[in-house]
């Protein structure tokens, strides 16, 4: 321990000769952190020694040879403020308030002023002008640049990113939960693209970091419903509430939601085994679905936040969710000059039981650590049927899984311009399925993975930041198939940058890779009749996914995004066919994948509450097994939006367009999917705001067939299926919100921090 001491002190002895100052900036109005103030310093005779800009926690340090007398504090939107020490500054000076000048702004200029941008994120400090006529955190979200929210399911969006996480303060909680938070409760939104450590499973995150001196409480409650307008007709209903009730320094949280689906499709197929046994399903008619899921969903989640101190933070939170599934198919069938119905049922039911313990906190000022340890328990009942003819098939089995994770970041600045960032992730997983009628145990799994993280962030100016730093993944991998464990090291690397050459135009560059790990299913060699010629079981031989990205982005700003990204693995998870004797089973297996992307993205305010968005690219890829042949696919998209937010009023108008055409390479064959989706939209809020109701139509459009295709090629099986997307292209989402609440904010009024009510 000892030498370590010793490096440390070589390490830190240049930083001591410095004479050394830092605070914390934030505003007079709400006591929330200001970020990026240029802060000067001056000796006694008023000549400029140094100056930095502070981060985008309002923490600032200055360094300099000579002692510092005076400090210049400066920022747009903020009254200048000068200080004066005649003894001189040195340490740590504490909390400097800044008066603000914002209520002259227009609301353009406000947000504009409030966004900062590095390599790792993009930060948008919540104002007031944005909170206005909010009531909740997705419609908060729905007004920040770059944004869109889906009125009738609640999804948010980011670019080409759909449905993307959104947590609270750097910890998972329900989703439900999260967008219904009081938008007074936000202090900022962080939109985290391709986030490293225990998120880097996303390519997007949204992060939404609450005030801290908040005292109140707040209860949601939400209704949303989709019906389809064709034969037969599916349905969606989901309901739920929300609460918060925060102390000075506790808070309580807790969500509950019941979610009900019906949903039809239809679906043919044609099979072909060992060239002379033809399976042949009735043509498909999208107005007579052949195939059903019905569905129910429950979940229950409770949580609490407690302040250790001002800066510290421990949590606890408990999850429960319950599912109830039947997927059915009807199909009549002929084979050869035989024919006849066949059906096939999947019934299965599931618990789902997690608990997490959480800490955040920052030690000294600088070193910001956060840590969670998380139990999973998940449990499944399972029946398959599938009958033909006279013939019935069952396999009933259970499956188990237990899971921990423990997750420990640290992240510490060494100065204004260098910070050090480092997380450790360790998972243990038990898989296992067993057949209930005779209780024998099937498949089991257990897995351990470890990954080690380690960045530094250096930024030497505010238009520049870079990011360098590396992943060392281990997973340790055992089932009763294999007589000795197996071990998997691998190194990833990791760099992000960020450049603003011109107040117009911004680059980031980002290389970094992210692992998908076999579910449940995917490792399960359980096997299950799926008809007549086809079997269906996993591979437990399946490696995890680890897929290389690599992407440049030059965004032209209030003008366009252009996008390329080119992304690799060597042990892509696909399906996969193979005969054996006179059976062929459908499994999966690893496989390379190459892919390019080329998009463009754009976001526009057209004045008069009119706001237009879009996303568009081009895509093509292909996939390949070690010396065969590759498969080659493209993808076109069109995703646009038209907002009018009437003046004045609290109704809104929407349109949107949605496009896909899909040709995706298989490993044997090809698989095509169109999809064409045309919406409009009002919403109003009643009540002073705190009642919004929206409707949602899709309008049936026929510029391309949506039909689907899956082709898949053997020298001794052949399979297709083909569907149509038209079977719920008529369909129409109610969405009704209510919020109460009630509650306020400490302010600083001068130096001695004085509370006052809000």
């Amino acid at each position: 321990m000892k030498y370590i001491w010793v490096v440390l002190m070589v390490f830190l002895f240049p930083f001591t000769c410095l004479a050394q100052v830092r605070g914390k900036i934030v505003s007079v109005s709400d006591s929330s952190c200001v970020p990026f103030v240029t802060v000067s310093a001056f000796d006694k005779t008023n000549r400029f020694l140094c100056g930095v800009h502070c981060m985008e926690t309002g923490d600032f340090s200055l360094e300099s040879k000579e002692d510092i007398y005076k400090l210049s504090f400066q920022s747009i939107g903020f009254e200048k403020r000068d200080t004066i020490s005649p003894l001189g500054f040195k340490g740590d000076i504490g909390v400097v308030v800044l008066q603000s000048k914002v209520e002259n702004l227009k609301e353009v200029v406000a947000v504009a002023d409030m966004v900062s941008r590095n390599a790792s994120k993009e930060t948008i400090f919540i104002t007031d002008s944005l909170r206005k006529g909010t009531t909740g955190a997705i419609e908060l979200l729905a007004k920040i640049p770059g944004i869109t929210t889906d009125w009738g399911t609640d999804e948010v969006n980011v670019g080409k990113d759909k449905n993307v996480p959104v947590i609270i303060n750097g910890k998972e909680v329900k989703r439900e939960y999260a967008i219904s938070i009081n938008p007074k409760r936000i202090k900022t939104v962080e939109i985290m693209r391709y986030p490293a450590g225990k998120y880097s499973e996303y390519p997007v995150v949204l992060n939404m970091e609450l005030v801290n001196d908040y005292t109140g409480w707040d209860i949601s409650a939400f209704s949303r419903n989709l019906y389809s307008f064709r034969n037969k007709h599916s349905n969606r209903e989901a309901m739920g509430a929300n609460f918060t009730y925060t102390f000075p320094r506790v808070n309580l949280y807790g969500s509950l939601n019941f979610t009900h689906r019906q949903n039809y499709d239809v679906l043919g197929y044609e099979y072909s085994n060992l060239g002379d046994v033809t399976i042949k399903s009735k043509a498909i008619d999208y107005r007579k679905p052949n195939m059903s899921t019905r569905s129910n969903i429950g979940s229950f989640s409770l949580g609490t936040d407690y302040k250790l101190s001002d800066n510290q933070t421990l949590s606890v939170q408990v999850w429960i969710e319950t599912k109830g599934s039947k997927q059915s198919d009807f199909f009549s069938v002929s084979n050869r000059d035989e024919k006849y119905e066949s059906n096939s049922l999947d019934d299965f039911n599931t618990d789902d039981y997690t608990i997490g313990l959480f800490y955040k906190g920052m030690v000294l000022k600088l070193l910001n650590l956060s840590s969670e340890l998380i139990y999973n328990r998940y449990d499944i009942h399972e029946d398959r049927f599938y009958s033909a003819k006279n013939d019935v098939a069952r396999t009933p089995y259970k499956g188990d899984k237990d899971y921990w994770r423990y997750y420990l970041s640290g992240y510490y600045n060494l100065g204004s311009k260098v910070s050090l960032w480092a997380d450790y992730t360790q998972i243990w997983k038990d898989y296992s399925n067993s057949d209930r009628n005779e209780n024998v145990l099937l498949h089991s799994s257990k897995e351990t993975r470890s990954k080690l993280m380690g960045a530094i962030s250096y930024q030497p100016f505010r238009n520049f930041n870079a990011l360098l730093g590396t992943h060392l993944l281990t997973v340790k991998d055992e089932n009763q198939l294999k007589t000795v464990s197996e071990k998997h090291t691998s190194w990833m690397p990791l760099f992000k940058g960020y450049w603003k050459p011109v107040k117009w135009m911004y680059l980031q560059y980002n290389y970094f890779c992210d692992v998908e790990y076999p579910n449940l299913d995917q490792l399960s060699t359980v096997r299950w009749q799926v008809n007549d010629v086809l079997w269906h079981r996993g591979n437990s031989e399946l490696k995890p996914r680890i897929m290389h990205y690599s992407e440049i982005t030059v965004n032209f700003v209030n003008i366009v995004k252009i996008d390329y990204m080119y992304k690799q693995s060597k042990d892509e998870i696909i399906d996969y066919y193979q005969q054996e004797e006179d059976k062929t089973y459908q499994t999966q297996a690893n496989c390379n994948y190459r892919h390019n992307y080329l998009g463009m993205e754009g976001d526009y305010n057209l004045g008069k509450g009119v706001e237009l968005s879009f996303v568009a690219n081009y895509q093509w890829y292909h996939r390949y097994m070690k010396d065969d042949t590759k498969h080659f696919g493209r993808t076109w998209y069109l995703d646009t939006q038209l907002l009018w937010n009437v003046p004045n009023t609290k109704l809104s108008f929407m349109a949107s367009y949605f496009l896909r055409h899909d040709k995706l390479p298989l490993l044997q064959g090809k698989q095509y999917d169109e999809e064409e989706k045309l919406f409009i939209g009002t919403s109003c809020s009643l009540l002073k705001g705190k009642l919004p109701i929206s409707l949602e139509v899709s309008i049936p459009t026929s510029m391309i067939s949506k039909k689907t295709y899956t082709k898949v090629s053997l020298p001794n099986f052949a399979y297709q299926t083909y569907g149509d997307n038209r079977v719920n292209a008529f369909v129409a989402l109610i969405s009704v919100k209510y919020s109460l609440g009630k509650g306020k904010t400490t302010k600083l009024n001068n130096s001695k921090n004085l509370d006052v009510e809000k």
